[in-house]
């Protein structure tokens, strides 16, 4: 995965260090308890500090508000997708993009 928005506020390269340096944690020492909640877990994570009062996991502690913008369904891709193959029938194939994209906008615009 390679975004330029992500580029911008994550290392990968740091991310990947910080996952594998995570998955070696002894979770008995740190009280990482199976039974705890997700969103408790990942605080706890998130919340530790090496020696110098500085977050171990930074780069993945950003990871989550990029994941929380994701749409959680393409379903307004598929209501568009499915639009268009309302409009482009087999008596209108030939309509060119700006065409279809003005209908489009119309067929919206008029909602």
């Amino acid at each position: 995965m390679n975004s330029p928005i992500l580029n911008n506020d994550i290392d990968y390269q740091a991310a990947d260090n910080e996952w594998r340096r995570h998955a070696l944690l002894d979770h008995k020492s740190f009280n990482l308890h199976p039974n705890l909640e997700v969103e408790e877990y990942w605080k706890r994570v998130f919340q530790m500090r090496n020696a110098g009062d500085i977050s171990l996991f930074p780069n993945l502690k950003k990871s989550p508000y990029f994941f929380l913008i994701l749409p959680f369904s393409n379903v307004i891709v598929e209501r568009i997708f499915s639009s268009v193959n309302k409009i482009k029938t087999c008596e209108r194939n030939s309509l060119n993009t700006d065409t279809m994209l003005s209908i489009l906008m119309t067929k919206e615009g008029s909602k």
